[in-house]
């Protein structure tokens, strides 16, 4: 999914920084309709702002040794220390689809119980998803990603076709999942393992009862860290190429200002290597959004 951006300039040093915030904050911002959400002076004045992220989703956001740790979350902080206030972050579950997370973290909240978040990480930017909820306003794009196989280099090859002859691990109902049940004619059927998630697959890799796995590349470069023999390649599929699409924020759009600063921060995370070095830190290869 080639998606254009315009890039936004980077702030060069910290006074540079205050000033470009402080005339964000200048921005006319009209009040909302209804009691959701907060304006960017309001974030300033009260010291914190809430970080949506996804529950139970490694390496971008899950818990370690009862700590909430991942990619996301270094971002969420990272992006509140830049903007000069504490993050509160928020564990959220998936829903049905991105628009049902949209309306329930985003623009409404959810019908029973929960508030929305001022920022929501890891939303897909893509022109018709914004068409489709135009409560919100999708920015900030930080990272690309795309499929990834994650494959045993002695029984099994860089190929999804060279899992005719080798069993392949996928999370069950995922794009991943409805790519290999389709490909080569459905001739990889036989040879797939269905897994309720991609860290359920960890053990069975390394005992040899699968191997590999098809899913996110993030997903796999992290479950696969320090396993020998195996590699992580972004495959080639016939009729599909290699599908990849662009991660962002969403911020409810009665705030625009807010999504500025945090475009802003963003791109300053990326300008000075910091948003890299997240990524490296979980074992994941960061490739740059389209900004």
């Amino acid at each position: 999914m080639a998606l254009c951006f315009g890039e936004l300039s980077i702030a060069a040093d910290s006074s540079d920084r205050t000033t470009k915030h402080d005339m964000r904050r200048n921005l006319n911002e009209q009040s909302p309709t209804f009691p959701v959400g907060k304006s960017y002076d309001e974030i300033i004045d009260r010291g914190w702002m809430s970080v949506g992220v996804y529950s139970d989703f490694p390496p971008w956001s899950f818990r370690r040794d009862g700590k909430l740790v991942g990619i996301d979350v270094d971002i969420g902080r990272e992006l509140a220390k830049i903007i000069g206030v504490d993050a509160r972050i928020e564990e959220l579950p998936a829903g049905e689809n991105v628009d049902a997370d949209l309306r329930n973290f985003v623009w409404k909240g959810p019908v029973i119980g929960g508030n929305v978040v001022n920022v929501m990480l890891h939303m897909p930017y893509h022109q018709e998803l914004q068409i489709r909820n135009n409560l919100v306003v999708l920015t900030g794009k930080y990272a690309s990603e795309s499929l990834g196989l994650g494959y045993h280099q002695k029984r099994a090859g860089s190929t999804l076709a060279a899992f005719r002859f080798a069993t392949l691990g996928v999370e069950i109902d995922t794009l991943a999942d409805h790519l290999a049940l389709e490909v080569y004619g459905g001739t990889l059927t036989s040879n797939l393992k269905h897994y309720p998630n991609v860290t359920s697959m960890k053990q069975d890799l390394i005992d040899g009862e699968v191997d590999g796995v098809f899913a996110q590349k993030a997903e796999v470069e992290y479950l696969t860290k320090g396993m020998q023999n195996f590699d992580t390649v972004v495959p080639v599929l016939p009729g599909y190429g290699s599908p990849s699409w662009q991660i962002g924020v969403a911020v409810n759009h009665t705030y625009r200002a807010l999504g500025y600063v945090i475009d802003d921060a963003i791109g300053e995370l990326i300008e000075n290597g910091r948003m890299q070095q997240i990524f490296s830190s979980y074992g994941v290869s960061w490739v740059a959004p389209e900004r």
